[in-house]
């Protein structure tokens, strides 16, 4: 089944066919739904409101990865092929799952360095290599097990994603007497080579919480047969990478300020052409509203007007010669104008706000007074009542003073 745009070039499905023996491939599915298709059924599988049915998609990584370290001597093998200090072995096959984690043991009195790199011939050379992995152990007096995490991640990078430190400590507890547990098949310490893989290694899913075992180090000898039951100290320890594929922290950190460098810059743009689309809007919009006969020519003198339309018109002159100036020069432009052109606008409103007005303060005033001439006084409530039938009569005649003044403006 081909699906996506490009399933419609003739050359990409005469490919595809002979890709696969010159099978004629399917193409049923609608090549622009195809997507939307999938993360609609994605969706509502992780949704709480829907039922659906499961789809696991599970992605692989497509070469091996393989651990190396430097074996401690060990002179019981002197002279012998085993005795090479270079040890490797691949914990992460061929088409592993992503988002897995394995752990690997080793056995170190100090501070070791593990490398990690594509064991497969097919990777590109020139990304062969995952970088050099040191992790930190303080010196101790013997040989003590250090658990190192190694991780692909769901996003198909690797990492070393941490290290423990694994002590017994002193004073276990007496457990149930058992017969003694027959030693592993194999040794777990990676400095002496097993017949079986160099380190021990446990796969888990990361984001899944590990049970307690004995390949972990936790969990107790009684299990396998111990006669005591061992108290586990596990202490993190530090681990520093150098030559990972990527950035280093340093460009990492560079490129990020660059980035909201440019980010701010595009702002500073952006803020820049909003005031100078809204000075170029303003002069547009005043200049046809005071012009004759327009809504705002009977709130402005003509002397007035005849100068604001010539401010107008070399503010549109100036704009032109000027696209680039900073956002300040155009606020402060546009407040130049405002300066004759809001109080012009302020006498428009006002004019078509003022019969509202004055017709809802009339309409109050003349209720009020009704309302007074049916009240019957009580307990002293004249005096508020004759205040009040004042204050109607003077919102009434200040009303009339006003229209009276208004209409000679006008």
């Amino acid at each position: 089944e081909m699906c996506g745009g490009a399933s419609r070039v003739p050359w990409v499905k005469e490919m595809c066919s002979k890709a696969f023996g010159g099978k004629e491939l399917s193409m049923t599915m609608n090549a622009d739904e195809c997507v939307a298709r999938g993360c609609t059924i994605q969706a509502a599988i992780l949704s709480s409101l829907y039922k659906a049915r499961e789809f696991k998609v599970e992605d692989t990584t497509p070469f091996s990865v393989k651990l190396g370290w430097m074996s401690m001597a060990d002179p019981s093998l002197a002279g012998k092929p085993e005795a090479s200090p270079s040890r490797s072995a691949v914990v992460f096959p061929t088409n592993s799952p992503l988002n897995l984690t394995k752990v690997v043991t080793f056995f170190r009195k100090d501070s070791f360095e593990v490398t990690a790199s594509y064991a497969d011939d097919e990777a590109p050379s020139a990304l062969r290599t995952l970088g050099s992995f040191k992790v930190n152990l303080p010196p101790q007096s013997e040989k003590k097990k250090v658990k190192v995490r190694a991780s692909l991640t769901l996003h198909g990078t690797f990492e070393i994603s941490g290290a423990q430190l694994v002590e017994d400590l002193e004073g276990d507890e007496e457990a149930p007497s058992s017969p003694p547990a027959q030693p592993p098949s194999h040794q777990e310490s990676p400095d002496i080579p097993p017949p079986t893989p160099d380190a021990e290694e446990d796969a888990v899913p990361l984001g899944k919480r590990r049970s307690p075992s004995t390949a972990d180090g936790g969990g107790s000898d009684a299990d396998i047969g111990s006669s005591r039951r061992r108290k586990l100290r596990r202490i993190d320890l530090d681990v520093t990478s150098a030559g990972r594929p990527g950035l280093s922290g340093d460009e990492l950190m560079r490129r990020r300020a660059e980035e909201r460098r440019m980010i701010a810059d595009m702002q500073e743009i952006i803020d820049r052409n909003a005031r100078r689309n809204d000075l170029e809007s303003y002069i547009f919009t005043m200049r046809a509203g005071i012009a004759p006969g327009a809504k705002l020519s009977q709130f402005i003198k003509e002397a007035t007007r005849a100068k604001f339309a010539e401010d107008l018109r070399r503010a549109e002159d100036w704009l032109c010669e000027h696209m680039d100036d900073d956002k300040q020069v155009f606020v402060d432009k546009l407040a130049e104008l405002k300066a004759v052109g809001e109080p012009v606008e302020k006498r428009q409103r006002e004019e078509e706000r003022r019969p509202e007005l004055v017709a809802a303060l009339e309409r109050v005033a003349q209720s009020s007074r009704a309302a007074i001439r049916t009240a019957k006084p009580k307990n002293g409530a004249g005096e508020k009542l004759r205040s009040l039938n004042i204050a109607c009569t003077e919102a009434l005649k200040y009303l009339a003073d006003g229209q009276k003044r208004q209409s000679v403006l006008s």
